[in-house]
């Protein structure tokens, strides 16, 4: 599995790049990666390891699904993590997802004291949850911290992590 993995550390570096510089990531970069992880899967490891490659396209479609209705991913996003799934194979998927979650976590915190923003959004969620709990009041849409933050360094690092550390 030595070529998908190249082609994935690939696609992840140029991803990373193209979004901090635009926030954007292109589908020029995606979709491609996506088609020829399960090719890639088939020709390295045989029909086996090309269905692994299918399984894991349809478990990222599934937690995009997720994603998307909560609206905490853009398309680019959602688009790099189904190639994660493609090129990575279920051996993984569930790395990836947790190591990318928890690198999240972290860029948005950093991203957060980077933009001196972590004060007035720590205040916004505490008042968000007072009145949930005392009033039954949802916040308001966008009282979020608006501020964007590439996802791709966090799928990138949580991809990487996958690989390098033991299951």
């Amino acid at each position: 599995m030595i070529v998908s993995r190249i082609v994935l550390l690939f696609v992840l570096g140029i991803a990373v790049i193209t979004d901090v510089r635009s926030g954007k990531i292109k589908n020029w970069l995606t979709l491609p990666a996506i088609l020829l992880g399960p090719i890639v899967h088939l020709i390295e490891g045989g029909p086996k390891a090309a269905l692994s490659s299918l399984e894991a396209i349809g478990v990222m479609i599934l937690v995009c699904v997720v994603l998307v209705a909560l609206r905490i991913f853009g398309g680019g996003d959602i688009k790099l993590l189904v190639a994660v799934g493609s090129l990575a194979g279920m051996s993984l998927v569930k790395d990836s997802l947790l190591y990318t979650a928890v690198a999240g976590g972290v860029l948005a915190i950093v991203y957060m004291f980077i933009r001196r923003r972590a004060a007035s959004v720590a205040k916004q969620m505490a008042q968000d949850a007072l009145f949930y709990v005392a009033f039954k009041v949802k916040p308001i849409k966008g009282s979020g911290s608006g501020i964007k933050i590439p996802y791709s360094i966090a799928i990138a690092a949580g991809t990487i992590a996958a690989m390098i550390l033991p299951a």
